[in-house]
């Protein structure tokens, strides 16, 4: 007996069922997705698309230094095999071929539990969800903040008497908000049996000289921010919850733009070693030498390679939109080499993006609704499903070879 399927969004024009337990599908637009499938469940589950290596590589042939996707055929035919892998055929005849291991994704709408789904989303941060543990939050455009964990009802977080937040950032147990009137606050009593916290605590920056703030990020003992000038600060010391400003102190962060360009964005990793900035152009920047011992780096350089409008980072690698919405990552970032080597487009297409520091990403899209991205790995000739590592997925070995 024939099954129908009916697979949402994605309109297969080729299919193949190769390698045991996992069907492929080519869809319409030449995506790649595959799901594991068995007897007793023929129709398979969740579907996942594949990337198709799109790199974004340096042509040094040319006289200036020009950069470009390296885009890969669009697809027509996929076969599989146990021992030989899977294989494309190009619609102009390339042939290329995976024998390793390749990341699936797919982007699932969130609807909290009790919220209309109507209900849209300006801003999140995942800084503080790792695994099970931990909570993300998600902003309103009317600066409702509601603390989300999966499978559990959300909670509401009473908003600064008087004030409407935009802008949010999360690290751990920290939590840095910015206000209509581009002022800052701090969430005081966050812990993990309390993640809303306790109360909003006014942050007092004129002091040293910051007016009206733009944009920050906070990792887990630093906060970065941005003010209306595109000066960029980053406070040092000791965290207060009942005076952040006691204790606290902004610094102004030497390096400029590039000529004619003003810093707009901010982001630090969790662990405070990897920060990078995006300028009103969309020109990217990563600060060098930041050491636990002298936070605050040497200089901006500029990384090559893409515009960028968003950032977010990982433990492991730097994230961001595009221009135009598509996500990329940034292959090769570690403490020790704050630009890395390349960037790679994954599938995806946003306003504004958040990830935790276990890579779990989230995203906003243009109609204002919250997603998650899901990943399952797919390890080839071997075991096709095994739990994710890191050292696996962050390893270089996933790819498309030309034949």
């Amino acid at each position: 007996m024939w099954a129908y399927l009916l697979l949402s969004d994605i309109s297969a024009k080729w299919v193949c069922l190769g390698i045991e337990g996992v069907a492929w599908i080519v869809d319409t637009k030449g995506c790649i997705w595959f799901t594991n499938v068995a007897s007793e469940n023929p129709t398979g589950g969740t579907w996942y698309q594949v990337s198709l290596g799109q790199y974004l590589m340096q042509n040094r042939s040319l006289l200036e230094t020009l950069w470009s996707w390296v885009v890969r055929d669009d697809v027509k035919l996929l076969t599989a095999s146990p021992k030989a892998g899977v294989w494309l055929l190009g619609s102009v005849g390339s042939l290329q071929a995976s024998h390793g291991h390749l990341l699936g994704a797919r982007w699932d709408p969130v609807t909290p539990q009790g919220i209309a789904q109507s209900v849209s989303w300006s801003h999140m941060s995942a800084g503080s969800s790792k695994g099970d543990k931990g909570h993300v939050l998600a902003l309103q455009p009317n600066g409702e903040l509601i603390c989300l964990q999966l499978g559990n009802r959300p909670v509401t977080v009473e908003p600064p008497r008087g004030k409407v937040l935009k802008l949010i950032s999360a690290s751990g147990s920290s939590l840095w908000a910015i206000t209509h009137n581009f002022k800052v606050v701090q969430r005081s009593g966050i812990s993990d049996a309390y993640p809303q916290g306790v109360s909003w605590v006014d942050v007092r920056l004129s002091q040293f000289g910051i007016g009206k703030v733009y944009h920050l990020s906070c990792g887990a003992l630093s906060t970065w921010a941005v003010d209306d000038a595109g000066k960029i600060f980053l406070r040092i010391g000791k965290e207060d919850s009942s005076d952040p400003s006691v204790t606290q102190a902004w610094i102004p962060v030497e390096g400029a733009s590039l000529p004619g360009c003003r810093f707009a964005k901010i982001a630090v990793s969790p662990s405070d070693r990897v920060v990078w900035a995006v300028d009103d152009r969309n020109n990217v920047y990563a600060r060098q030498d930041v050491t636990p011992s002298f936070p605050i780096g040497t200089r901006w350089e500029v990384v090559p390679g893409t515009g960028v409008r968003d950032l977010a980072i990982s433990e492991h690698m730097v994230w961001a939109i595009c221009p135009n919405g598509d996500i990329v990552c940034r292959y090769g970032v570690s403490k020790d080499n704050c630009l890395g080597h390349y960037w790679k487009k994954v599938p995806g297409n946003f306003e504004l993006i958040s990830v935790t520091p276990d890579d779990e990403l989230w995203a906003i899209d243009q109609n204002g609704q919250l997603f998650l991205r899901k990943t399952q790995h797919f390890y080839g000739t071997q075991s096709p499903f095994r739990p994710r590592t890191y050292s696996a997925i962050f390893s270089g070995e996933e790819d498309w070879e030309f034949i």
